[in-house]
């Protein structure tokens, strides 16, 4: 191997910092193992490089799959999640946003109907402010509308779920965009 794809596997590593010994080393094995596949096929190392992208680039597609794969549901990996996949592109702030303040905004509400239902159900006022679901000019109170509460809460819940679940998939997508590897069907190209 070249003093190029050597001073590619250094960079790489270097953007790699945040994994474990062992996961860079594997990393830079499946390159370099790339790298020389290439080359025994008789790609030039230049041509290689090129397809593989820049190190920084790579290291993002590694990294973002790295953190998908952390099941935690600890906030402070969750806003590392965001800021990571906020940085990856001009339009990605809006989506993470959108998608993260939709499925917040779903879950709280789904909260909010099922407190606001078991008031409901029990008939609980404030002042002249008498809590239940309003129809119309209706207000449905006691079990009624605690069964109307939770049909909305079930709403809700699932809106949130399927907005988060998005946000997951996005992030997905962007972290396979930046890990272009070389395709084992191309090598003899």
């Amino acid at each position: 191997m070249g003093a190029k794809a050597k001073a590619f596997l250094k960079e790489l590593d270097r953007y790699l910092q945040e994994l474990s010994r062992e996961e860079r080393d594997d990393i830079l094995k499946e390159i370099e193992s790339h790298i020389q596949t290439g080359i025994q096929h008789g790609q030039s190392e230049e041509e290689i490089l090129k397809r593989l992208g820049s190190p920084k680039s790579l290291a993002k597609g590694y990294l973002g799959e790295y953190y998908l794969q952390q099941k935690s549901n600890n906030p402070a990996h969750f806003f590392k999640l965001f800021f990571f996949f906020a940085s990856l592109g001009f339009l990605s702030p809006v989506v993470i946003v959108f998608l993260a303040g939709v499925s917040f905004a779903f879950a709280l509400g789904a909260v909010a109907v099922v407190i606001s239902g078991i008031l409901s159900a029990f008939e609980y006022s404030i002042g002249d402010f008498i809590f239940g679901v309003q129809l119309g000019t209706h207000t449905i109170t006691g079990w009624p509308g605690l069964l109307i509460s939770l049909i909305v809460a079930a709403i809700l819940w699932i809106g949130a779920k399927w907005c988060w679940r998005g946000l997951r998939q996005y992030f997905a997508y962007l972290a396979s965009k930046y890990r272009r590897l070389v395709k084992k069907e191309n090598i003899h190209a």
